[in-house]
């Protein structure tokens, strides 16, 4: 397994074959896209960017995908260590959600949460993810209540 992850930065829909429906698609690191503006920039935050230029182009061509471009040298580590801090591999899927939220409903200790969804999905979450999924329940429960 390669402890890598790519977004898709661009790509061009194919027209001619609706089969098909890319003609091309340019894939980054995720570790070196360019940031988004957020913010008056008044404190400073910390950033998983590196500037990593890592890249692979996929074109739809003569009957055929090929990869005309590539660099896949990273400036970062490409270890398992690295990638669990990255928020695309704490992200928990729908079933873990639906195991984590009757916890947070009756308010169990975000400490005991994170342990249970370290052992359990053996996927490391931080104290803001806890928040921030705590906060969308508190939402969603005001949501029903309305």
């Amino acid at each position: 397994m390669t402890y890598t992850h790519y977004v898709v930065r661009e790509s061009k829909l194919n027209k001619e074959e609706p089969g098909l429906h890319y003609h091309y698609v340019v894939y980054v690191c995720t570790f070196g896209h360019k940031r988004k503006p957020e913010g008056t920039g008044q404190r400073v935050k910390g950033s998983k960017f590196t500037g990593c230029k890592s890249m692979f182009r996929i074109r739809y061509e003569h009957n055929r995908y090929i990869i005309p471009a590539s660099k896949t040298i990273h400036n970062h580590p490409c270890d398992s260590e690295y990638l669990t801090n990255d928020p695309w591999s704490r992200k928990l899927s729908q079933d873990q959600l639906q195991v984590i939220i009757p916890m947070i409903t009756v308010s169990l200790e975000p400490n005991e949460i994170i342990k249970y969804v370290d052992e359990t999905f053996n996927k490391t979450i931080t104290l803001n993810d806890y928040r921030n999924l705590r906060h969308k329940v508190a939402k969603n429960n005001q949501k029903k209540r309305n």
